[in-house]
């Protein structure tokens, strides 16, 4: 549970980072959703209350992206672009996708299980002998190592936070800041099942803190020294009282804002769109999301061309904040049949919109989400009954307005920036103090 936002602001009050340099480490995009949102709004919520620093590495979209300091609020924003491979392409395997979407089928799932308990031996050996391991398939910066030192070098930082572990880059980070004596926080943005990883787990040997958006899934060895860290979005910005509804369709609207990759759930809700329109209650889905997968984009466009369903499907491509925010207040519902999830940022969003989400059990969305309350969570790659209870609310407005009144008040209460500030502030506090990880993750987390 998380602490009332009364009890936070005992524990935290603006200031509290007055006169710290606060270093930040993405591999978040700039103008990206999700993660990036996230670091964009906390950013900003802490500046407004704090006259700290915060020297923000990220991975820029354009090639021309130059260092550029920003005063903001209280304090000052340095954003500093990496130097990365833009010729970097995810390297595919072909058996590996061709499994994933056959994953429901026994054999498959036993073979994949099986490999996968392979491959962690064969890692966790390596890391028992101190050989250094990377995740594969990361995009990494350029000369990181001079980079990193360079920037310590410049900086009198306080704090390093590493948002995405991991990596070579990541690794370099954590090296660096050890060196230095500046302590480190690593906040894992996805399911906590990543703190599994042997080359995320070999890095957190840098740090005594580890945190998490989510308290769900955590690894055993990380159990009394977690910090629960939360996440929070604009619900100022995301109320349904500030935008007028836009006809969409005729239809009731089904929105899913996420990546077109196959783990995001696309091809399970175009099967629960032909079971309900089989069952004469059609819909209209809109895929709001960057596309991740061209062939799997040419395996969506191939089953709605061969199930009649090009008048039933809208894809957006990315929406910029007042766009997404327009599409939720014209939706129905928001349907988020993901596979992996951390925090679930959509359905919370969705929630502060007063649209009822109804999603997979998986990661962290227990937290987002209040099941049968504020929306509801069906077991994990059950299409059935993810259409039977999509069916249910359809036919049934009066409980989307309750939902949706409810999911909005619990956002405001649980969610809100005020209360992820309060959350951070504490956290960082007591870190830069040296306080032990047992501590801070008894006041934070519970």
């Amino acid at each position: 549970m998380q602490p009332e936002p009364e009890i936070l602001q005992k524990i935290s009050s603006a200031g509290t980072l007055d006169n710290k340099t606060i270093l930040r480490f993405s591999h978040a995009l700039s103008g990206g959703a999700g993660v990036e949102a996230h670091i964009d709004n906390l950013n900003r919520i802490l500046l407004s209350r704090n006259a700290v620093k915060i020297l923000y590495l990220y991975l820029p979209e354009e090639t021309t992206a130059v260092v550029t300091e920003i005063s903001l609020g209280k304090g000052t924003l340095v954003k500093i672009p990496l130097l990365v491979d833009r010729s970097f392409t995810e390297i595919k395997n072909p058996l590996k996708e061709k499994l994933y979407r056959h994953r429901s089928s026994l054999l498959v799932s036993v073979l994949r299980r099986s490999a996968s308990i392979i491959k962690y031996v064969i890692q966790y050996v390596k890391y028992k002998t101190g050989k250094p391991l990377f995740m594969q398939g990361f995009r990494e910066a350029f000369e990181f190592d001079i980079f990193i030192r360079r920037i310590l070098k410049d900086y009198s930082v306080d704090l390093v936070i590493n948002h995405f572990p991991g990596g070579r880059d990541s690794s370099q980070l954590m090296h660096a800041a050890t060196e230095n004596r500046i302590p480190i926080l690593v906040i894992n943005h996805f399911d906590n099942i990543w703190y599994n990883y042997i080359p995320i787990r070999q890095q957190l040997t840098k740090t005594r803190y580890a945190a998490g958006v989510t308290a769900t899934n955590v690894p055993r060895y990380l159990r009394r020294r977690f910090i629960y860290i939360s996440n929070g979005i604009d619900t100022d910005f995301f109320d349904p009282c500030k935008v007028l509804p836009r006809a969409i369709s005729k239809y009731p609207v089904l929105l899913l804002p996420a990546r077109i990759t196959p783990d995001k759930g696309h091809m399970d809700l175009l099967y629960v769109a032909l079971r309900l329109k089989l069952k004469n209650l059609p819909c209209f889905l809109v895929f709001a999301g960057r596309l991740d997968s061209t062939d799997f984009e040419k395996e969506l466009y191939s089953f709605i061309r061969s199930n009649n369903l090009r008048e039933n499907v809208l894809f957006t491509g990315v929406l910029d904040p007042e766009g997404l925010r327009q599409h939720y207040k014209s939706s129905t519902l928001v349907v988020l049949p993901t596979y992996h999830e951390g925090f679930g940022r959509v359905v919370v969003e969705a929630q502060s919109m007063g649209v009822p989400p109804v999603a997979y059990d998986t990661g962290g969305l227990k937290q987002s989400i209040i099941t049968e309350k504020t929306g509801i969570l069906v077991k994990r790659g059950d299409k059935r009954r993810l259409s039977d209870r999509i069916e249910e609310l359809l036919l049934d407005k009066q409980k989307r307005i309750r939902m949706g009144q409810a999911g909005r008040d619990y956002v405001v209460n649980n969610f809100s920036l005020t209360t992820l500030a309060c959350r951070h502030e504490k956290a960082y506090d007591m870190i830069i103090r040296g306080e032990p990880a047992v501590k801070v993750s008894r006041l934070i987390s519970q």
